[in-house]
């Protein structure tokens, strides 16, 4: 799975070379197809695997349970999915959605490790 998340990211950012970053709801889309292109369709599992890390496997479990209950036979808009992983991970989640589905592209990630008197800490 790690590999083909890699070579998925690879391909996304070849795409968002060719036609710019997009989000995954922005609609930006001149061909039907390119709903399933790297970007979109690998890019949206990537960052589901991303939330269930975020909020746990059982949380998350649920949260698709209830969407795919409460939905069934219609499509839902970014807000309701981010109101039911809300809801089932009893936690705001407004900013991972903005960094990783609203926004076009791969957030800034940054990271620093620091040495002090207990040990090294990432931050």
């Amino acid at each position: 799975f790690l590999h083909w998340m890699r070579r998925n990211r690879e391909d996304a950012r070849a795409a968002d070379a060719r036609r710019g970053p997009r989000s995954l709801g922005d609609g930006r889309c001149s061909h039907p197809l390119e709903l399933f292109d790297a970007a979109v369709y690998g890019g949206a599992a990537a960052r589901l695997h991303l939330l269930r890390a975020q909020i746990g496997a059982e949380a998350f479990r649920r949260a698709c349970g209830a969407l795919l209950c409460e939905n069934a036979g219609r499509s839902i808009e970014g807000a309701a999915v981010l109101a039911t992983f809300q809801r089932h991970a009893a936690r705001d989640l407004s900013g991972f959605f903005d960094a990783w589905f609203r926004r076009g592209g791969e957030p800034e990630l940054r990271a620093e490790l620091l040495r002090g008197p207990a040990g090294a800490e990432l931050h």
